[in-house]
């Protein structure tokens, strides 16, 4: 995880050119790192779903994965007898979905996927006789704000998921300056930024872009050579 306050830091005294931009209120900032956040997350996040897909695998062993590791939560989902689940209201992308089936004798847990299907492909399953889903080959999907389920009867599902997150750096006022603080702050409460060490080019590449900031001399090569590597 990377501390808000050392990036803060690093962003303004060491990437960012301040002669040519000057200096960043925290609500500037606040609204550049929320902004570079979701920009780098949603490229990780695309270039594990295409590598996935490529290689036909569940988890993919790419630096992607560990750095989006701490955004990845579970959750269990109570379905109702209805078949009617609660979309948890943090999730901006779902990984994988299991039920988890008891046995008795012996008394352990055997976990099954349960595959995730569109509307139309859910109607489907809900009027097919011969193709009526199974606890050990449920469906779920996302219909009309919630979650429906089938066979119905599953009790509880489990969603693991990217989790919504977003920095805040807090602060409060010492002698008219805005000061960090790990605790609550004028404006609410630090929120660290959820990434591998190894992200900061990237958070401070969009920062960059979001505050039409220049970058210093230094980097700026350094910058470009990271950029034509990703083409």
């Amino acid at each position: 995880m990377i501390n808000i306050n050392t990036f803060k830091v690093f962003f303004e005294d060491v990437i960012a050119n301040k002669d040519e931009n000057g200096g960043y209120t925290p609500d500037q900032f606040n609204s550049a790192i929320a902004y570079a956040f979701n920009a780098v997350t949603d490229k990780y996040r695309a270039k594990l779903r295409a590598y996935q897909l490529g290689n036909n695998k569940n988890f993919a062993s790419i630096p992607e994965e560990t750095y989006l590791s701490e955004l990845v939560t579970t959750y269990d989902v109570t379905i109702s007898t209805f078949g009617v689940g609660s979309i948890p209201s943090d999730v901006i992308e779902t990984i994988a979905w299991k039920y988890n089936y008891i046995t008795q004798n012996p008394l352990k847990k055997v976990g099954y996927n349960i595959r995730e299907v569109s509307k139309p492909e859910f109607t489907y399953y809900e009027s097919s006789q011969l193709n009526a889903p199974t606890k050990k080959h449920a469906v779920v999907s996302y219909y009309d704000g919630t979650l429906k389920f089938l066979p119905k009867d599953l009790g509880k599902a489990e969603i693991i998921y990217f989790k919504s997150v977003t920095p805040f750096w807090a602060w409060v006022l010492t002698n008219n300056e805005a000061v960090y603080t790990s605790g609550i702050g004028v404006n609410g409460t630090t929120v660290q930024i959820p990434l591998a060490d190894e992200c900061k080019n990237d958070l401070a590449w969009e920062m960059c872009k979001y505050l039409g900031a220049s970058i210093k001399e230094d980097y700026l090569e350094k910058f470009s050579q990271m950029e034509s590597a990703k083409q």
